[in-house]
Protein backbone atom coordinates (compact mmCIF):
# COMPACT_ATOMS: atom_id res chain seq x y z
CA UNK A 1 0.00 0.00 0.00
CA UNK A 2 1.29 3.31 -1.15
CA UNK A 3 1.02 5.96 1.08
CA UNK A 4 3.65 8.51 0.47
CA UNK A 5 2.45 11.73 -0.41
CA UNK A 6 3.70 13.66 -3.44
CA UNK A 7 6.61 15.94 -3.42
CA UNK A 8 6.36 18.91 -0.68
CA UNK A 9 7.26 21.09 -3.80
CA UNK A 10 3.92 20.48 -5.45
CA UNK A 11 2.23 22.25 -2.64
CA UNK A 12 1.17 25.39 -2.46
CA UNK A 13 0.02 27.80 0.02
CA UNK A 14 -4.02 28.24 -0.47
CA UNK A 15 -3.96 30.40 2.62
CA UNK A 16 -3.32 31.22 5.89
CA UNK A 17 -1.71 28.22 7.78
CA UNK A 18 -3.04 25.60 4.50
CA UNK A 19 -1.40 23.98 1.95
CA UNK A 20 -2.59 21.94 -0.74
CA UNK A 21 -2.27 20.23 -3.58
CA UNK A 22 -3.59 21.75 -7.52
CA UNK A 23 -4.15 20.77 -10.66
CA UNK A 24 -6.30 21.98 -13.72
CA UNK A 25 -6.72 22.04 -17.46
CA UNK A 26 -5.39 24.95 -19.27
CA UNK A 27 -8.17 27.33 -20.11
CA UNK A 28 -9.32 30.91 -19.91
CA UNK A 29 -12.72 30.03 -19.19
CA UNK A 30 -14.26 30.01 -15.31
CA UNK A 31 -13.87 26.33 -14.35
CA UNK A 32 -16.47 24.18 -12.25
CA UNK A 33 -14.21 23.08 -9.06
CA UNK A 34 -13.75 19.94 -6.85
CA UNK A 35 -12.31 20.39 -3.38
CA UNK A 36 -11.20 17.04 -2.57
CA UNK A 37 -10.95 16.09 1.29
CA UNK A 38 -8.54 13.56 1.94
CA UNK A 39 -8.61 10.64 3.65
CA UNK A 40 -7.10 10.14 7.66
CA UNK A 41 -3.98 9.10 6.16
CA UNK A 42 -3.18 12.68 5.27
CA UNK A 43 -2.56 14.21 1.77
CA UNK A 44 -1.42 11.48 0.41
CA UNK A 45 -0.71 9.47 -3.32
CA UNK A 46 -4.69 8.50 -3.72
CA UNK A 47 -6.05 11.93 -2.57
CA UNK A 48 -3.32 13.70 -5.54
CA UNK A 49 -4.56 11.35 -8.27
CA UNK A 50 -8.16 12.03 -7.41
CA UNK A 51 -6.95 15.71 -7.81
CA UNK A 52 -5.43 15.05 -11.06
CA UNK A 53 -8.22 12.62 -12.36
CA UNK A 54 -10.77 15.60 -11.80
CA UNK A 55 -8.42 18.01 -13.66
CA UNK A 56 -8.50 16.38 -16.58
CA UNK A 57 -12.05 16.17 -16.65
CA UNK A 58 -12.19 20.17 -16.76
CA UNK A 59 -12.64 20.78 -12.80
CA UNK A 60 -10.10 23.08 -11.07
CA UNK A 61 -9.32 20.29 -8.39
CA UNK A 62 -7.52 21.15 -4.77
CA UNK A 63 -7.10 19.07 -2.07
CA UNK A 64 -6.07 20.95 1.67
CA UNK A 65 -3.97 19.74 4.19
CA UNK A 66 -6.34 19.33 6.29
CA UNK A 67 -2.96 18.31 8.82
CA UNK A 68 -1.15 21.37 8.07
CA UNK A 69 -0.72 22.63 11.27
CA UNK A 70 -0.27 19.22 12.80
CA UNK A 71 2.72 18.81 14.64
CA UNK A 72 2.28 15.52 15.33
CA UNK A 73 4.73 12.00 13.99
CA UNK A 74 3.26 12.54 9.95
CA UNK A 75 4.63 9.18 9.23
CA UNK A 76 2.50 7.35 11.90
CA UNK A 77 -0.30 9.23 10.19
CA UNK A 78 0.26 8.32 6.54
CA UNK A 79 0.78 4.38 7.89
CA UNK A 80 -2.64 4.51 9.71
CA UNK A 81 -1.29 3.90 13.39
CA UNK A 82 -2.00 7.44 14.30
CA UNK A 83 -5.76 9.20 13.71
CA UNK A 84 -5.99 12.73 13.89
CA UNK A 85 -9.43 14.09 14.99
CA UNK A 86 -9.82 17.58 13.00
CA UNK A 87 -11.83 19.82 14.93
CA UNK A 88 -14.92 20.99 13.23
CA UNK A 89 -13.38 24.81 13.16
CA UNK A 90 -10.44 23.30 11.58
CA UNK A 91 -12.20 21.60 8.26
CA UNK A 92 -14.03 25.27 8.11
CA UNK A 93 -10.82 27.02 8.26
CA UNK A 94 -9.17 24.78 5.14
CA UNK A 95 -11.63 24.22 3.16
CA UNK A 96 -12.16 27.52 2.97
CA UNK A 97 -9.47 28.99 2.08
CA UNK A 98 -9.59 26.08 -0.85
CA UNK A 99 -12.51 27.64 -1.91
CA UNK A 100 -11.67 31.05 -1.43
CA UNK A 101 -8.11 30.01 -3.22
CA UNK A 102 -10.42 28.89 -6.16
CA UNK A 103 -12.56 31.90 -6.29
CA UNK A 104 -8.90 34.09 -7.01
CA UNK A 105 -7.96 31.86 -9.65
CA UNK A 106 -10.55 31.01 -11.97
CA UNK A 107 -13.40 29.61 -10.69
CA UNK A 108 -17.21 29.20 -11.76
CA UNK A 109 -18.51 30.43 -8.22
CA UNK A 110 -21.92 28.89 -9.04
CA UNK A 111 -19.99 25.35 -9.85
CA UNK A 112 -18.28 24.34 -6.26
CA UNK A 113 -18.38 21.18 -5.08
CA UNK A 114 -16.87 19.63 -2.19
CA UNK A 115 -15.75 15.70 -1.70
CA UNK A 116 -15.37 14.06 1.48
CA UNK A 117 -13.49 10.78 1.76
CA UNK A 118 -14.04 8.16 4.41
CA UNK A 119 -12.93 9.76 8.18
CA UNK A 120 -13.41 13.48 5.99
CA UNK A 121 -16.72 12.04 4.56
CA UNK A 122 -18.94 14.80 6.86
CA UNK A 123 -16.66 17.35 5.77
CA UNK A 124 -18.58 18.91 2.82
CA UNK A 125 -21.71 19.10 5.10
CA UNK A 126 -19.14 21.16 8.05
CA UNK A 127 -18.54 23.88 5.14
CA UNK A 128 -22.03 23.92 3.31
CA UNK A 129 -23.42 24.42 6.64
CA UNK A 130 -21.64 27.95 6.84
CA UNK A 131 -21.03 28.85 3.65
CA UNK A 132 -24.38 28.52 1.21
CA UNK A 133 -22.07 28.93 -2.15
CA UNK A 134 -21.14 25.27 -2.48
CA UNK A 135 -23.83 23.63 -5.16
CA UNK A 136 -23.20 19.60 -4.80
CA UNK A 137 -21.38 17.84 -1.73
CA UNK A 138 -20.18 14.11 -2.47
CA UNK A 139 -19.54 11.53 0.30
CA UNK A 140 -17.64 8.40 -0.45
CA UNK A 141 -18.30 6.10 2.55
CA UNK A 142 -17.80 8.39 5.46
CA UNK A 143 -19.41 10.63 7.43
CA UNK A 144 -22.81 8.47 8.92
CA UNK A 145 -20.42 6.55 10.85
CA UNK A 146 -20.64 6.52 14.95
CA UNK A 147 -18.59 8.91 15.71
CA UNK A 148 -20.45 12.02 13.61
CA UNK A 149 -22.95 11.52 16.14
CA UNK A 150 -21.05 11.84 19.28
CA UNK A 151 -22.16 14.63 22.19
CA UNK A 152 -21.02 17.94 21.30
CA UNK A 153 -17.45 18.66 22.77
CA UNK A 154 -14.91 21.49 21.69
CA UNK A 155 -13.95 19.72 18.28
CA UNK A 156 -17.25 19.27 17.36
CA UNK A 157 -19.25 21.77 19.61
CA UNK A 158 -22.88 21.75 17.48
CA UNK A 159 -24.70 18.53 17.06
CA UNK A 160 -24.09 16.43 13.41
CA UNK A 161 -27.81 17.01 12.99
CA UNK A 162 -27.69 20.91 13.55
CA UNK A 163 -25.00 21.02 10.79
CA UNK A 164 -27.41 18.14 8.26
CA UNK A 165 -30.20 20.85 9.30
CA UNK A 166 -28.31 24.02 7.87
CA UNK A 167 -26.87 22.83 4.13
CA UNK A 168 -27.79 24.04 0.84
CA UNK A 169 -26.29 21.51 -1.47
CA UNK A 170 -27.72 17.92 -2.53
CA UNK A 171 -25.43 15.52 -1.58
CA UNK A 172 -24.33 11.97 -3.29
CA UNK A 173 -23.44 9.11 -0.93
CA UNK A 174 -21.56 6.20 -2.55
CA UNK A 175 -21.47 3.24 -0.05
CA UNK A 176 -20.21 -0.10 0.30
CA UNK A 177 -22.52 -3.38 1.53
CA UNK A 178 -19.26 -5.08 3.09
CA UNK A 179 -18.14 -1.38 4.48
CA UNK A 180 -16.89 -2.20 8.52
CA UNK A 181 -16.90 1.50 9.37
CA UNK A 182 -19.92 2.78 7.90
CA UNK A 183 -22.75 -0.16 7.88
CA UNK A 184 -25.95 0.16 5.94
CA UNK A 185 -27.71 0.88 9.46
CA UNK A 186 -25.13 4.70 9.21
CA UNK A 187 -26.22 5.09 5.95
CA UNK A 188 -30.23 4.35 7.00
CA UNK A 189 -30.01 6.65 9.77
CA UNK A 190 -28.23 9.73 8.18
CA UNK A 191 -30.74 9.13 4.59
CA UNK A 192 -33.30 9.89 7.76
CA UNK A 193 -31.91 12.97 9.10
CA UNK A 194 -31.64 14.55 5.79
CA UNK A 195 -35.07 13.46 4.87
CA UNK A 196 -36.36 15.03 7.84
CA UNK A 197 -34.60 18.17 7.32
CA UNK A 198 -36.06 18.23 3.43
CA UNK A 199 -32.47 17.73 2.21
CA UNK A 200 -32.02 16.40 -1.20
CA UNK A 201 -29.99 13.74 -1.93
CA UNK A 202 -29.10 10.87 -3.93
CA UNK A 203 -27.29 7.41 -2.29
CA UNK A 204 -26.31 4.01 -3.71
CA UNK A 205 -25.21 0.96 -1.58
CA UNK A 206 -23.01 -1.41 -3.43
CA UNK A 207 -23.15 -4.63 -3.02
CA UNK A 208 -20.02 -6.94 -2.05
CA UNK A 209 -17.97 -3.99 -2.00
CA UNK A 210 -15.53 -3.30 0.82
CA UNK A 211 -14.76 0.30 2.75
CA UNK A 212 -12.49 1.93 0.55
CA UNK A 213 -12.50 0.14 -2.90
CA UNK A 214 -11.86 3.29 -4.81
CA UNK A 215 -8.39 3.41 -3.54
CA UNK A 216 -6.18 1.95 -5.60
CA UNK A 217 -3.38 2.15 -3.33
CA UNK A 218 -4.87 -0.65 -1.16
CA UNK A 219 -4.59 -3.81 -3.61
CA UNK A 220 -6.75 -5.78 -0.77
CA UNK A 221 -9.82 -3.39 -0.85
CA UNK A 222 -9.94 -1.65 -4.47
CA UNK A 223 -12.20 -2.92 -7.23
CA UNK A 224 -11.09 -1.43 -10.29
CA UNK A 225 -14.63 -1.99 -12.55
CA UNK A 226 -16.79 -0.88 -9.73
CA UNK A 227 -14.40 2.12 -8.76
CA UNK A 228 -14.95 3.35 -12.43
CA UNK A 229 -18.23 2.97 -12.14
CA UNK A 230 -18.19 5.17 -9.02
CA UNK A 231 -16.15 7.71 -10.37
CA UNK A 232 -18.68 8.39 -13.27
CA UNK A 233 -21.23 8.57 -11.13
CA UNK A 234 -19.77 11.33 -9.31
CA UNK A 235 -19.31 12.97 -12.42
CA UNK A 236 -22.80 12.51 -13.37
CA UNK A 237 -24.25 13.69 -10.31
CA UNK A 238 -22.20 17.11 -10.54
CA UNK A 239 -23.38 17.26 -14.29
CA UNK A 240 -27.10 17.07 -13.24
CA UNK A 241 -26.77 19.50 -10.32
CA UNK A 242 -24.61 22.39 -12.41
CA UNK A 243 -27.34 21.54 -15.17
CA UNK A 244 -30.35 22.67 -12.74
CA UNK A 245 -31.60 19.26 -11.83
CA UNK A 246 -31.48 19.63 -7.81
CA UNK A 247 -33.13 23.69 -8.00
CA UNK A 248 -33.54 24.69 -4.27
CA UNK A 249 -37.16 25.52 -4.70
CA UNK A 250 -37.69 21.09 -4.41
CA UNK A 251 -36.63 18.07 -2.82
CA UNK A 252 -35.33 15.02 -4.25
CA UNK A 253 -34.24 11.52 -2.53
CA UNK A 254 -32.89 9.02 -4.55
CA UNK A 255 -32.41 5.84 -2.77
CA UNK A 256 -30.81 2.56 -4.48
CA UNK A 257 -28.92 -0.50 -2.49
CA UNK A 258 -28.31 -3.64 -4.18
CA UNK A 259 -27.32 -6.31 -0.31
CA UNK A 260 -28.12 -9.61 0.79
CA UNK A 261 -31.38 -10.61 2.45
CA UNK A 262 -29.48 -11.97 5.33
CA UNK A 263 -27.46 -8.59 5.78
CA UNK A 264 -25.26 -8.59 8.63
CA UNK A 265 -22.55 -6.03 9.34
CA UNK A 266 -20.86 -8.33 11.90
CA UNK A 267 -19.70 -10.76 9.54
CA UNK A 268 -17.46 -8.33 7.72
CA UNK A 269 -13.45 -7.37 8.83
CA UNK A 270 -10.73 -5.12 7.87
CA UNK A 271 -8.73 -5.10 4.71
CA UNK A 272 -5.62 -4.80 4.03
Amino acid sequence: MDMSAFPAGNLIDLGPATQGFVSAAESTRPKPVVVICHERYGLVKHTCDLVQRFAACGYLAIAPDFYSDYDGDVEAVKRGDVTVDVADATVQHHLGAALDWALKNGADRERLNVVGICLSGSYPLLINAVRHDIAASVILYGGAQTKEWREPDEKRPAPYEDTIAAITAPVLGVWAEADWVSSVYDVLRLREVLERNRKSYSFRVWRDMPHGWLNDTMPGRYRHRESEQAFLSVLEFLDQVHAGAYPADKVRWDFSSDIRPDYDPGIFTRLA
